[in-house]
């Protein structure tokens, strides 16, 4: 399957499960502090732009970067937003330029995670947001590969492994991507290098309310108190897909 062809390929439930996702990170964002209209995104890793787009709707000024041709070609044609084609771990912006800098479902793909989150801290504005979505390694499940739970607990070297032979035999399982997940983080781990770099971190835990525990989550919300435990909250964690991080940019 080409690039084009899988540009093609979204199914609605896919779409369905990014505005929901997207409704979370905005939630979130007012959470921490009100987004003000023509504040400036980067959604960095953007794919075809459909969280770009949705932020445009919001009356924010929006930019999304990717690697992949195909994917920026697509949105430029079908989004309004303004897209180019880059690196993540080297983004073409100057320092302070943006509000907000959105990395999901990103750091998993780039050998080089690190860099990704020192250009974002680079080109934010002092109190500047940086969202995070990427892997969890604590939840026994995962989206990265079809057909292999449990894959997130397997130790690295097998993952490795695992993975070398999927590129080469298997491909379809991981969606033909030619940048599969080779990732894997915990929330301490990502939080952890994140206050180095001198943001301040909010977890999942640390903004979460009992009215957002919906549906089968609603069974969450008499231990919610013990997640927001700065002790007890790494158990937490274990009941959650992805690592899912917001950090704001210190003056310093």
């Amino acid at each position: 399957m080409s690039n084009k062809e899988y540009l093609y390929s979204k199914k609605k439930k896919s779409i369905d499960k990014q505005y929901e996702n997207f409704k979370r990170i905005w939630k979130f964002l007012n959470r921490i502090k009100p987004i003000q209209s023509n504040s400036k995104l980067l959604d960095v890793g953007c794919g075809i732009g459909n969280y770009t787009s949705l932020f445009k709707n919001k009356g924010l000024k929006t930019y999304g970067i990717d690697i992949n041709f195909d994917f920026i070609n697509f949105a430029k044609k079908n989004r309004k937003s303004y897209f180019l084609v880059g690196r993540s771990e080297k983004l073409p912006f100057k320092k302070n330029k943006f509000d907000i800098c959105i990395c999901n479902s990103l750091l998993e793909h780039v050998r080089d995670w690190e860099s990704i989150i020192t250009e974002a801290k680079r080109i934010l504005k002092p109190k500047g947001i940086l969202s995070i979505s990427t892997t969890n390694t604590q939840h026994p499940f995962q989206g990265e590969i079809k057909n292999f739970p449990l894959y997130p607990w397997i130790p690295q070297v097998f993952k490795n492994k695992l993975l070398n032979y999927i590129i080469k035999n298997k491909k379809e399982l991981i969606n033909y991507s030619d940048h599969p997940a080779v990732n894997w983080f915990t929330y301490n781990q990502l939080k952890k290098y994140l206050i180095e770099l001198n943001f301040k971190v909010f977890d999942i835990w640390d903004l979460v309310s009992k009215e957002d525990l919906k549906n089968h989550k609603k069974i969450l919300k008499p231990f919610l108190w013990l997640f927001k435990n700065k002790c007890l909250k790494y158990f937490g964690f274990f009941f959650l897909r992805s690592t899912f991080l917001f950090a704001i940019k210190n003056l310093k």
